[in-house]
């Protein structure tokens, strides 16, 4: 009988023995969750590097179907349909803020020349979304990325009413007359600033300054903004490397990558 209690008593643990059991989980619990937190914004960082990546083999995929032409990052075709690289809108304009603005991701300029689904491609998941001064502009997630407008071009002016009454259309680059397009920005992570009030920011669409508004990089990568370039490749590009812009947009900061010019004297050479 003497024996027996004794082995009950010794088999389980003391207060002081689970105590240290339990600190010893919390400190394992304090050193790993934030090891894990870095884990997922590395995974989410390197997901968005692979999309803008694919963007840009996309874009190269549509020059060589086209003659080396690149495409426009918008053209509106009708006044009630504009084609974006992203997607396509088949309503007229009706505002700032709208969701009325209805997207159709399928009939994209790039959409068949991407590999996977657009949807997946376009949006980045660190994509401030949730922030004050987002306000939505279609109704569906657009672009979180930016192409570069000075190598794609804008038109406008509805293509129906250009052939119509004879109106120029602008004319598209070949991506041939790019002198280094190792250093020419093709998409970048994007934020388009509207300065409309609270509701200021909204999807990328394109890379390119007008005035103070515009689109922009956006650094919403530990002050990393993921960039891809005409010739393929991609990288993460810091603050220190382009010019500040805005301190906060969306809860980070953005800035210019575009040259904003042409010129013998850099990458996109002479395009007259």
């Amino acid at each position: 009988m003497y024996v027996s209690e004794r082995k009950r008593k010794t088999s389980g643990f003391t207060l002081i023995e689970l105590l240290v059991t339990i600190s010893i989980i919390s400190i394992l619990i304090g050193i790993l969750l934030p090891a894990l937190s870095a884990a997922r914004i590395a995974a989410r960082a390197s997901l968005c590097l692979s999309n803008i990546r694919q963007l840009s083999i996309a874009t190269l995929n549509y020059t060589s179907a086209n003659d080396d032409y690149m495409p426009h990052y918008l053209h509106r075709e009708t006044m009630d349909t504009t084609k974006y690289w992203f997607g396509e809108e088949n309503q007229r304009y009706v505002g700032p803020g709208s969701t009325m603005r209805k997207l159709d991701l399928a009939d994209a300029i790039l959409a068949s020349f991407l590999s996977g689904a657009m949807d997946e491609r376009i949006v980045c998941p660190d994509f401030p979304y949730d922030a004050d001064g987002y306000f939505e502009k279609f109704d569906k997630q657009a672009a979180s990325y930016g192409m570069n407008a000075y190598v794609t071009g804008v038109q406008y002016t509805p293509i129906s009413l250009c052939k119509k009454f004879n109106l120029p259309i602008t004319p598209y680059f070949r991506i041939t007359q790019f002198f280094r397009t190792s250093e020419i920005v093709m998409f970048a992570d994007g934020v388009h600033l509207d300065g409309l009030g609270d509701k200021q920011f909204n999807d990328a669409i394109y890379l390119k300054v007008e005035n103070q508004f515009g689109g922009f990089a956006h650094f919403r990568h530990h002050g990393k903004t993921n960039v891809s370039y005409l010739d393929g490749h991609a990288r993460a590009e810091g603050f220190e490397t382009i010019e500040r812009m805005y301190e906060d947009i969306g809860g980070d900061g953005a800035g210019n990558l575009t040259h904003g010019d042409y010129g013998m004297d850099t990458p996109y050479g002479s395009l007259e």
